[in-house]
């Protein structure tokens, strides 16, 4: 059972006495009445409906039945007034029982007699029953605060020796055997001061913190703006001096047609919308609402974002990155047309004036009475043409541009027959012809680097290099059964989110990663330490040019 205030559960236990009294006094007044009319009523049937067809022993049975059925009547009577008294006693002991050991302080007077107090009240007074009964009632009620005259139960304070403890009164009137009497009970309101104080401190604590926000906060209620911190007011008045407090929603929405609800998302997620300021300007931001309660009605609650620099800088970092891009691509292009034409110099002209000088050295070296060395000149000379020649090809292998992507990739195999595993396989099932160039070198430098990376470190037995389509895509497949490396050892971003390769070979992977990313590719490794490696890319057809 809930009750308004603490001496609701008193007045209800006094209540039920009076009524125990009430019924007591009714059946004490009336039973001695009812007795005397039912004997009234058996004399006259007895006088005037059986006066001859009575004996004297019959009269005389007839008095006692009558006077048996009276004295019935009076014990029944009595019965129920000792049962109505028994419960009078039963809750007066109820009553004197909550009174004390209530944990409220009260205390029962007559005017200014004090009849009773519970231990509550002299622990709150900190005195004993005497000296309670000697505290005046300045005291006892101490001083009510400023502005609570009006309210019957204000908050008073009141003075004890070490401290000052804020209190509620209640003063329950009473009647007491016929006179006036009062029962006053005191709360102690000092959990609640602190409690009321805590909530205070963290409404402050909260309205400095949506003060300080660099977002906008906002409440809304049947459309119109309740509340708005500095952010909201700044990012929604702009230029303008004016407030947005009190104005419609609506004001600020660019699509002042579409009904509110379908503008602003309800569910928490930020949605971008195309706001306007207060002096006319537009804007991009981000909204976010979420339902709450304003004064127990319905309202809601937003967040709005200013996204404008935000958006710029995004498409001014977006577009950097496409020239970054461009010029990386760019810059892979130049680099292949200064490799073309510094290994078609080097095969030209350094390894022709190498072979004349050859040549030379060969005739010098029959019309020479003086005995030379000339084949140890002539073996220099063969050493150097033929290291030209290497390095011409691994700049640019003429077969890349005469005969094709497959004659490129096979001819370099067939170079590193010695230094590759005995069973090293090229398999190649797609269609080669139209491939654009770039595609073509990106391909050949990537299976370029990854056979380096397999003599340097993988201790392979066996290699496969897969050349095939996959729908609008060109697939390429590298895989031994060397020892392979942790995945997770180095993460490198640049590999498209997997796990990167090992620290030595770390800059030729990444420059194959960068090369199918210029092509609109990707670049994965499959590899476990012990279970050998695979190298997977991917690029698209239609991506032909940087």
């Amino acid at each position: 059972m809930s009750y308004r205030d603490p001496s609701d559960k008193l007045e209800l236990l006094l209540q039920r006495q009076l009524h125990y009294v009430r019924r007591s006094r009714c059946g004490v007044r009336w039973l001695p009445w009812l007795g005397g009319v039912l004997l009234i009523l058996l004399l006259l049937v007895q006088e005037w409906l059986l006066p001859d067809t009575l004996s004297s022993a019959q009269h005389s049975l007839f008095v006692v039945l009558a006077g048996l059925t009276l004295t019935a009547l009076l014990y029944l009577g009595m019965t129920r007034l000792a049962q109505c008294l028994d419960k009078i006693l039963q809750g007066q002991r109820e009553l004197l029982q909550l009174f004390y050991s209530h944990p409220l302080p009260m205390w029962l007077q007559q005017q200014e007699r004090l009849l009773a107090v519970n231990q509550a009240a002299l622990t709150l007074y900190e005195v004993d029953v005497d000296q309670f009964a000697s505290l005046s009632e300045q005291q006892l009620l101490g001083e009510r605060l400023a502005g609570d005259e009006n309210q019957p139960d204000s908050l008073r304070v009141l003075t004890l020796t070490q401290r000052d403890v804020p209190i509620r009164l209640w003063d329950v009137p009473l009647q007491l055997q016929e006179t006036p009497s009062t029962l006053r009970i005191v709360q102690d309101m000092t959990a609640f001061q602190q409690a009321r104080e805590a909530i205070q401190e963290r409404e402050r604590r909260y309205r400095q913190l949506i003060d300080y926000l660099p977002d906008g906060v906002l409440i809304q209620q049947h459309e119109y703006i309740l509340f708005a911190n500095p952010a909201a007011q700044q990012i929604l008045s702009g230029r303008s001096s004016a407030t947005v407090m009190g104005l419609p929603l609506w004001t600020f929405i660019r699509e002042q047609t579409v009904p509110v609800d379908q503008v602003l998302p309800n569910d928490g997620r930020y949605m971008e919308r195309r706001l306007r300021r207060l002096d006319g300007t537009e804007f991009d931001a981000e909204i976010a609402s979420t339902p709450t309660l304003v004064d127990g009605k319905p309202a809601i609650q937003m967040i709005v974002r200013d996204i404008s620099e935000a958006k710029a800088l995004r498409t001014r970092l977006t577009d950097a990155n496409h020239r970054l891009k461009y010029l990386s691509g760019k810059m892979l292009e130049i680099q292949e047309q200064e490799r073309k034409a510094m290994s078609r110099e080097l095969h030209d002209e350094v390894g022709q004036n190498l072979t004349a000088l050859k040549i030379h050295l060969q005739m010098a070296s029959r019309r020479q009475d003086k005995p030379v060395d000339w084949q140890q000149l002539v073996d220099i000379a063969d050493r150097c043409v033929q290291q030209i020649r290497d390095m011409s090809l691994m700049l640019r292998p003429p077969q890349l541009d005469t005969l094709g992507l497959q004659a490129a990739l096979q001819w370099h195999m067939d170079r590193l027959r010695g230094q590759l595993p005995e069973r090293s396989s090229l398999h190649v099932t797609a269609t080669l012809l139209g491939l654009s160039d770039h595609i073509q070198v990106a391909l050949f430098r990537i299976v370029q680097e990854a056979l380096n990376n397999i003599i340097k470190h993988a201790q392979a037995q066996v290699v496969e290099v897969r050349l095939q389509h996959r729908g609008n895509h060109i697939s390429l497949d590298i895989e031994d059964d060397g020892r392979g490396f942790d995945i997770n050892a180095n993460n490198n971003s640049n590999l498209q989110g997997h796990a990167s390769p090992h620290h030595q070979a770390g800059l030729g992977l990444i420059s194959m990663s960068e090369r199918a990313a210029l092509l609109g590719g990707e670049l994965q490794i499959v590899t476990s330490p012990g279970l050998g490696t695979r190298l997977h890319v991917t690029i698209p057809m239609h991506k032909g040019a940087v």
